[in-house]
C-alpha cells in the first residue's frame, strides 16, 4: 500500500504542475542541444524535492557516487562498464534504486544502452526498479533481472512524456515518492507482478 496521505499527493501534484510549466515557459522552448545536462539535473532536483528527496542530505541522495561492494562485484559479472549512477536514493546507508540523468538531446524511450546501464545499476543493488531521465520524459525500468546489453529499451518498462506526468501522477508518486522508497513500497508494487 502506498504511503502518503491524499494531501501530501494534491500538494505534490500541485507543485509538479508549477515546475513543469516555469520549464515549459523556459528550458522546453530551447534548442535541445543547447541544454546541458547539467542544466536538466536542476530540474531534476526540484522534480526530486517535490516528491520528498532532498538532495543535500547525504542520507538521502548521493550524486556521481562510485558504485563499490557488491553493487561493483555484480556490474562486473555482467561485465557493465557503468559505476556512477546521478543520483543513488538512499535510507541512510541503503541503496535503495537510482535515477539517471540524460541530455535532451537523447531519447531516453529508444536508448538501448541508457536502457542497459540504468537496468545495470538497479540490478546491481538488487532493487526491483530503477529510473532514467531527462525531465521531457521519465522511464521506470523493471531491474530484477539479470540486464542485457541488447535487450530493447521498451521491455519491461513505464515511460511517461512530461505531457502526461500530471495525468499518471499516481504512477510516479507510487515509484517516486521518498517514503514509498525507503518503507519498501517498490517491492510490494513488484512482487505483484513476477
Amino acid at each position: 500500500m502506498a504511503i502518503f496521505t491524499e494531501q501530501i499527493k494534491n500538494t505534490a501534484k500541485e507543485k509538479l504542475a508549477l515546475l513543469i510549466q516555469r520549464y515549459n515557459n523556459t528550458t522546453r522552448l530551447a534548442n535541445h542541444g543547447d541544454v546541458s545536462e547539467e542544466t536538466i539535473r536542476t530540474w531534476l532536483n526540484e522534480f526530486l524535492l517535490i516528491l520528498g528527496w532532498d538532495v543535500q542530505n547525504t542520507t538521502q541522495v548521493l550524486q556521481e557516487h562510485v558504485l563499490r561492494g557488491v553493487q561493483y562485484q555484480r556490474l562486473r559479472e555482467i561485465k557493465s562498464p557503468h559505476r556512477r549512477p546521478d543520483y543513488t536514493l538512499l535510507n541512510g546507508t541503503n541503496i535503495k534504486t537510482f535515477l539517471d540523468a540524460k541530455s535532451l538531446d537523447v531519447d531516453i524511450f529508444t536508448d538501448a544502452e541508457v536502457a542497459y546501464q540504468i537496468r545495470s545499476y538497479g540490478w546491481s543493488a538488487q532493487s526491483p526498479c530503477a529510473f532514467v531521465s531527462n525531465f521531457e520524459q521519465l522511464v521506470i525500468y523493471d531491474t530484477r533481472f539479470v540486464p542485457n546489453p541488447v535487450q530493447t529499451s521498451n521491455a519491461s518498462v513505464i515511460q511517461l512524456h512530461i505531457d502526461d506526468y500530471l495525468d499518471n501522477f499516481d504512477i510516479i508518486m507510487d515509484h517516486l515518492y521518498r517514503d514509498n522508497i525507503c518503507n519498501n513500497h517498490l517491492d510490494e508494487l513488484y512482487a505483484a507482478t513476477v
